[in-house]
């Protein structure tokens, strides 16, 4: 019976610190009604077989015509600077084997977006050019420090007029930005953690958090999860039980859409138009 009873509340007492480490921000949550409304443009609305590259001026200014929301990357140059790209080299879509991290603004508005009259664009720049009209979603890319990325986006983003969120795979970048300011949703960005995408490392760090143990160290305001991996149980049990906000990334096709879009799901889309 002894053993029983010790098995019992071991049991319980696992489950309290997974919930526990999977819960979001429950507490002073921002309230993102109104980023609801909106559906956003993964990477601006971009069309790169058609001359409108990704991450660019123009597929953020095609976003605000169309009046999507706008999804975007952020990563910092090794000057300081807030380029607004996915990749941490230039390679694929600048021709160049250059790394972000590694090299100086003026490096890299030397060359162009898919051989079209389109640099890469600055945080600034794009800033300009949405000037408010519909919401952003920014991804800090931790490819290189966290702390300096955050901090030059929040000394940006802080004269910006314009309504916004963040996300960053790494949780102690969501962290960092909540920290910097906690009124801005800060959202955990999840996937299986298996491609390069995400800049961890490691299987225990991308077991962690595929699962979201990694939840308690950031407190995230919502949870972005990539469709094509689903969602797992320490997710459901977030949405359930501490009603964690749900956005999904990236929606290719039609039906995918209607089906998020019935379970009340913020979306991320690409390749069409819904």
């Amino acid at each position: 019976m002894k053993t029983i009873l010790i098995i019992v509340i071991s049991a319980a007492a696992l489950m309290v610190l997974w919930l526990f480490m999977i819960a979001p921000r429950i507490i002073r949550r921002p309230k993102i009604d109104y980023f609801r409304k909106f559906y956003y443009a993964h990477r601006g609305l971009y069309n790169n077989e058609a001359g409108v590259p990704e991450n660019s001026i123009a597929a953020f200014k095609k976003a605000v015509e169309h009046g999507y929301g706008i999804e975007m990357d952020l990563q910092i140059t090794k000057d300081n600077f807030i380029v607004i790209h996915h990749d941490n080299n230039i390679k694929r879509m600048c021709g160049k084997n250059l790394f972000i991290n590694k090299s100086n603004l003026s490096e890299i508005k030397q060359y162009r977006l898919l051989d079209t009259g389109e640099s890469i664009p600055t945080l600034e720049q794009a800033l300009e050019v949405i000037d408010g009209k519909v919401p952003v979603i920014f991804e800090y890319k931790a490819y290189a420090s966290y702390k300096k990325l955050c901090i030059k986006a929040h000394e940006i983003l802080s004269a910006y007029k314009g309504r916004y969120m963040t996300e960053s795979f790494h949780p102690f970048a969501v962290r960092a930005i909540r920290k910097l300011d906690p009124k801005i949703a800060a959202g955990q960005l999840m996937c299986s953690f298996r491609g390069n995408e995400s800049g961890i490392r490691g299987r225990a760090a991308a077991w962690a958090l595929r699962n979201l143990l990694c939840n308690f160290l950031a407190r995230p305001d919502f949870i972005a999860y990539k469709v094509e991996d689903g969602v797992n149980l320490s997710f459901y049990l977030s949405m359930k039980l501490f009603k964690a906000v749900r956005v999904a990334w990236t929606v290719n096709d039609e039906s995918t859409f209607k089906k998020l879009k019935r379970e009340n799901a913020m979306i991320i889309f690409e390749n069409f138009m819904p």
